[in-house]
């Protein structure tokens, strides 16, 4: 099979695997209370799935993640005067939690087994484009654009036009624990498939991650 048919059939993989997330997704909803669906990987696409979001879940996870800061700050008081004034003055990003996945409390809806087979081409694909010649950092964006390419045709089908969806869903690729590159990826993938709202929000979100505590 040549470089390209294996491309185009991990596009089309990404594509079903996707169509069967949302699907799930929609089945669980009837009230446009999802406002976030992603594709949700680990380092070098390695292992990947999707993660969502709904309103009701964030408002725990944003009072959760402030309450904890609070906490940690009070600890620091005593214990470590200096972390104290480092941080003291630092407010809750409520947008890292809305946008950051790593916050969420739903991932990996949809058939598994795509899934699985999809991490596994896509390591195939890395070995046999490496041999080719390409660095490794070219053929990530290579996967990226590919996936970029499924939501943005995913979005303009209409697939998110139902019950279980905002009207403005936020989309994109996003990474468990992700680097600077990763991060940067994240943002450029943001701005081709949200709507200028998300697109901000996620950049404010990734700007700098809430305090570890």
């Amino acid at each position: 099979m040549s470089q390209n048919a294996k491309l185009d059939e991990i596009q089309e993989l990404v594509l079903n695997a996707t169509k069967i997330a949302i699907s799930d997704v929609a089945t669980q909803y009837s009230n446009k209370e999802v406002y976030a669906f992603v594709i949700y990987s680990c380092s070098a696409f390695e292992a990947i799935g999707v993660a969502y979001s709904i309103r009701e879940s964030m408002k725990k996870i944003i009072a959760s993640g402030i309450a904890s800061q609070a906490r940690f700050l009070e600890r620091m008081k005593e214990s470590s005067p200096e972390t104290y004034e480092r941080y003291r003055n630092t407010k809750s990003n409520d947008a890292c939690y809305e946008v950051t996945s790593d916050e969420w409390e739903f991932m990996n809806a949809g058939d598994d087994t795509l899934f699985s087979r999809l991490a596994k081409e896509i390591s195939e694909i890395y070995d046999v484009l490496h041999e080719g010649g390409l660095e490794y950092e070219d053929i990530y964006r290579i996967i990226e654009d590919l996936i970029t390419e499924v939501i943005v045709q995913l979005r303009d089908e209409g697939a998110f036009r139902n019950a279980a969806f905002e009207d403005d869903i936020l989309l994109g690729i996003h990474f468990s624990d992700p680097d600077d590159d990763e991060v940067e990826m994240v943002r450029r993938v943001s701005e081709k498939v949200n709507s200028d709202y998300w697109h901000q929000r996620v950049c404010k979100g990734f700007q700098q991650y809430t305090v570890d505590l």
